[in-house]
């Protein structure tokens, strides 16, 4: 009876909810055929998990209680999504054939699946790998994780592994974070709840987990003082998906001194050592989802606007508006790091081409320090952004950017601009 009339009751229900409602996506099977479903019970799940948000952010229940009941729903979520095959997004099937083929004596960034050389490589999975006729660019620190990965499974519920286990990581320095500024670490369900965090990292298996953690690690190390260990951190973060290498201004206009920044190149330089000519001759692509190809954009098609159509400008003036934006928030010190990071982060989603569901995770730990709402509502809007895969389904048409779209920017944006008027308002 105590239990029942306490605060961690709501908590309890609002986790029995989600994980409900994870259990009706697995009765599915296949999400991406029935997407209008798997939209809506992930929008519906996001209510719960915006009600555990609430819990943990306006009068979290006290003790080692709340910790428990977050970790044991955390990872109930996990194991139940787990052994579903991921038909939201291809990608998967790419990290496999890119450590595949990197076995075979061949890096991803010189290689492609459709060449004649690679048949030997085509399995049943071959009609699932994304961009068969292009040449992709992940980081190589993610390319060696694709290697080992590849040499101890085949099993494309294997290749969900490093993805799970960054995400595990992530929660614990997620926690660990919050601890260092005095802050509850019941604020880790934040992350830990999110529905989209655990379709995308345990359902699809992305890997921006890894990049993350990294990102995570650095921020920790950062707030301890451990500037050099921040930097490195920061660069590993940089060495899965390399927009983390624009976040280096902010760390260093924060530290104490130059000599920890040495930390970064030196991090870099085995890797640039390793892959920096194909790398360079990639560096069209590897940019592509500032302006290469259009997924659920917002500000971007003002920048394309702006260039007459010439979508080769339009990212370059994505990305000097992405440096411009690093500077200004390297520059402007009453920011702490992490609000600054989150500053940044939400600049480059607004002015890339390319916004997939799971770019948004990249926001969750900073909102979990702060918080920012806007962020958290982001995230369970985010689901919408699948609506693609109702023409792609039933058509055959990839049309990235329909008019769905704008369900989450309009609310999400008016809700920004409403926080920043009330603040300034604040000011005066």
């Amino acid at each position: 009876m105590k239990f029942i009339g306490s605060r961690l009751l709501p908590l309890v229900v609002a986790g029995l909810a989600i994980q409900l409602s994870l259990s009706l996506l697995v009765r599915q099977q296949n999400t991406a055929g029935a997407a209008e479903k798997t939209i809506l019970v992930l929008l519906v799940s996001s209510i719960f998990y915006l009600i555990a948000c609430r819990i943990v952010l306006s009068n979290p229940p006290a003790g080692r209680a709340p910790l428990i009941i977050a970790a044991i729903f955390a990872v109930s979520f996990r194991l139940t999504i787990a052994p579903t095959e991921p038909s939201l997004s291809d990608d998967l099937y790419r990290y496999r054939w890119e450590g595949r083929v990197q076995l075979a004596g061949s890096l991803p960034y010189s290689a492609q699946p459709d060449e004649p050389r690679f048949l030997s490589l085509r399995d049943e999975t071959y009609p699932r790998i994304a961009g068969k006729d292009i040449r992709f660019g992940y980081g190589p620190l993610w390319v060696l994780i694709e290697r080992a990965t590849a040499a101890t499974g085949e099993g494309i519920l294997w290749w969900k592994f490093p993805a799970a286990l960054c995400d595990l990581l992530c929660i614990a320095a997620l926690a660990w974070l919050l601890r260092l500024h005095g802050l509850t670490p019941a604020r880790a369900v934040i992350y830990a709840w999110c529905p989209l965090v655990v379709v995308e990292f345990w359902h699809s298996g992305h890997n921006d987990s890894a990049l993350l953690l990294f990102l995570i690690l650095a921020l920790a190390f950062a707030r301890r003082g451990w500037w050099a260990a921040a930097y490195s951190a920061l660069t590993l973060a940089a060495m899965v998906k390399f927009w983390p290498a624009l976040l280096l201004p902010l760390w260093w206009r924060r530290s104490p001194g130059w000599k920890s920044a040495l930390a970064a190149p030196l991090t870099a330089l085995p890797f640039a050592l390793w892959v920096w000519t194909p790398l360079r001759e990639r560096a069209d692509f590897i940019t592509g989802f500032l302006g290469g190809w259009r997924n659920n954009d917002s500000l971007f098609g003002l920048i394309l606007w702006a260039s007459a159509g010439d979508a080769r400008k339009a990212k370059f003036a994505s990305l000097a508006l992405l440096v411009l934006a690093s500077l200004v928030l390297a520059a402007w010190r009453r920011w702490p790091l992490e609000r600054a990071a989150l500053a940044f982060a939400s600049c480059m989603l607004l002015f890339s081409a390319n916004v997939h569901p799971w770019y948004l995770t990249w926001l969750l730990p900073m909102a979990a320090l702060l918080p920012a709402l806007p962020v958290l509502l982001a995230a369970c809007l985010a689901p919408i952004f699948y609506a693609v895969l109702i023409d792609y389904q039933t058509l055959g048409v990839w049309n990235g950017s329909t008019s769905w779209r704008w369900w989450l920017y309009v609310p999400v944006l008016g809700w920004s601009l409403g926080e920043l008027i009330r603040h300034f308002r604040r000011r005066i």
